[in-house]
């Protein structure tokens, strides 16, 4: 029988086996080949959902699908970009005058053609760090973490995009991120997210961060970030801007991994995890989140979340709920709990409604899993954006 490493002691374990003998870490296989011809229709929105489906659909992508997970970016992303490219456009044309100390043309065009050579040494630059993974990190390729390199392979397939590369690198920190321009793009894994999160919490985080690459994310920050940081005057003016695109980035990456996981717990968690250590999950479940999210409702609350790159845990996680609902998706913790997407509270599955809130509740469908459609969903009318 083949066999492979734990992902988190090394031990050797069978392949297909559920659980580490020696450290009990769950393990998910994603080894399986993608089957051509043969990928089921997701579900459709509104249509209630068993959440703990295979994180990775077994099949080959098709454009129609493409289409279906490009519904996952944030309505008014693309929208927001525009506006800021030409706000940091305008911003850069009036402040470069502004430290010149007035308007020349040869100001404006010597600042051009400085513009083009600092972008492309910060491109040269990205490239760089990404060299100094494969000196520093741990490249992912076989051995201990070789099946997160297969879920990766098999997400960047779902969604027709080059593999990228996976390093893990030490820092006791949960974190992740992504990063490139061009092949090969990179993901790297801080050490305490791969030792901290299971494996469907960690499949969730691996879709947030190729999402950054499949949606552009990574390609136009690299653009843009030189633009952002050249005029010392107007340059925090310009980052915050930029920032009410990159808050959508996260919410688009989010919402991407519950459209391919149907896991929102999971996702969740990872969320909970990431922001406030892993194990004080059980302190800040769904139902404090929510009580705090409503706490952040007020203006000074709003103006705090708008300095930062990414949006609040508590924003992310209610939006993150909301999407649930709209894909009909049912939130049902590691006990077997229904959380309600309003308040948090838990409940049997067998209820209805919220006892607190009165809230309707979406019932885990029966047997398991959803019949396959006969095909895709067609391409969205109106896709966000």
């Amino acid at each position: 029988m083949p066999e492979t490493n734990c992902p988190k002691c090394g031990q050797k374990v069978a392949v297909g086996t559920a659980a580490c003998s020696s450290c009990g870490q769950p393990l998910f296989w994603t080894t399986t080949p993608l089957v051509p011809d043969a990928q089921p229709a997701p579900p459709q929105p509104n249509s209630p959902v068993q959440t703990n489906q295979p994180p990775v659909p077994n099949a080959s992508p098709t454009q129609s699908f493409q289409m279906y997970y490009r519904t996952a970016r944030t309505r008014g992303e693309i929208r927001v970009l525009i506006i800021t490219v030409a706000l940091i456009g305008l911003l850069f044309l009036v402040g470069l005058p502004i430290a010149a100390g007035g308007f020349k043309l040869d100001t404006v065009i010597g600042g051009i053609i400085l513009l083009f050579v600092v972008t492309a040494f910060w491109l040269f630059v990205i490239r760089l760090t990404q060299r100094q993974f494969l000196g520093n990190a741990l490249r992912v390729e076989r051995g201990h973490f070789s099946n997160l390199k297969g879920l990766t392979n098999q997400v960047a397939a779902l969604l027709n995009m080059p593999e990228p590369e996976v390093y893990i690198f030490q820092d006791p920190y949960l974190n992740a991120f992504s990063l490139g321009f061009k092949r090969p793009y990179t993901v790297a894994l801080h050490s305490a997210i791969v030792e901290d999160l299971d494996q469907e919490e960690l499949t969730a985080v691996i879709i947030h961060e190729v999402g950054h690459i499949w949606f552009g994310h990574t390609r136009i920050s690299a653009y843009v970030t030189p633009v952002v940081i050249q005029i010392p005057i107007v340059s925090p003016v310009m980052e915050y801007i930029f920032g009410f695109w990159t808050r959508r980035t996260e919410l688009t990456c989010d919402r991407l991994a519950i459209l391919v996981t149907r896991n929102p717990r999971a996702v969740i968690e990872a969320l909970i995890k990431t922001y406030v250590g892993p194990h004080f999950l059980l302190q800040l479940d769904a139902e404090g989140v929510l009580f705090q999210e409503h706490q952040t409702q007020g203006l000074l609350n709003k103006l705090a979340q708008s300095m930062s790159t990414h949006p609040f845990m508590t924003t992310r996680i209610k939006k993150l709920l909301e999407y649930s609902r709209e894909l009909g998706l049912t939130y049902v913790d590691k006990n077997g709990m229904l959380v309600c997407e309003n308040c948090g509270l838990k409940s049997a599955l067998s209820a209805a409604f919220c006892p607190r809130c009165n809230f309707p509740l979406h019932q885990p469908t029966a047997g398991g899993s959803v019949p396959p459609a006969q095909s895709p969903p067609p391409a969205p009318a109106n896709p966000h954006g």
